[in-house]
């Protein structure tokens, strides 16, 4: 038994070729977990970036179905066009510079009667690594509306 102790004693420390393999796999380890979160980063910039522009198609035909309903005259159902919601440019949306918006305006065709189709497309540059993208990038949201 006393040589099993005495082994044991001897063997208690970590040898410097143990430390070394020991650090080089959590070095591995730490530079794959840190070289993931540019692409999460990337991916959160994208879901806000597309979160924002239907909110900004949600919000403006929300401004179309108010003006359809008003009682005003300039306003209403029949005064729905496209020509009283013409594009907004880049930075003409108070707070959101980046983007720019798009409502187009058709008559139904025939069923359901006295319909119109509304359809309000976003579009901005996506943000990368490197700053603004060159390309645009559209979200669109589309409804009915009818007269009362």
């Amino acid at each position: 038994m006393a040589w099993i102790e005495r082994w044991l004693r001897d063997r208690a420390g970590l040898t410097l070729v143990e430390i070394l393999v020991a650090l080089g796999v959590l070095t591995i380890g730490v530079m794959t977990l840190l070289s993931a979160f540019p692409v999460a980063f990337s991916g959160v910039s994208s879901g806000r970036q597309s979160s924002t522009a239907v909110f900004l198609a949600v919000q403006r035909l929300e401004e179309i179905k108010a003006f359809a309903m008003s009682p005003d005259p300039a306003q209403g159902f029949a005064n729905v066009t496209s020509e009283n919601f013409p594009a907004e440019p880049y930075s003409a949306i108070s707070g959101y510079a980046r983007y720019r918006r798009q409502v187009t305006i058709a008559d139904s065709p025939v069923v359901p009667a006295n319909t119109k189709r509304v359809r309000v497309a976003v579009l901005y540059r996506p943000t990368t690594a490197a700053g603004l993208a060159v390309y645009e990038t559209a979200v669109s949201v589309s409804t009915l509306i009818a007269s009362r």
